[in-house]
């Protein structure tokens, strides 16, 4: 392997190049870890989004509980 490139493929062929019996494709693991972070982000926002709607509705209730509550102090 005399010709080994910093590029994780070979520009003539567009094929990957092999180290050590491995091939070297990083854009393939970046993009799995992208992937990983965006489904992440998207359970937090839709449980955000649930955890607001829930105080929408339920916000008048609770605040009438506490009311009840204070004014029987």
């Amino acid at each position: 392997m005399s010709n080994q490139s910093l590029l994780p493929f070979d520009d003539q062929e567009n094929l990957p190049i092999v180290h050590d019996d491995s091939v070297v494709a990083p854009e393939e693991h970046r993009s799995e870890r992208g992937q990983g972070l965006v489904e992440y982000a998207l359970i937090i926002a839709l449980v955000a989004i649930v955890v607001i709607a829930a105080l929408i509705l339920l916000g008048p209730a609770i605040a009438s509980t506490f009311n009840n509550i204070t004014n029987s102090l």
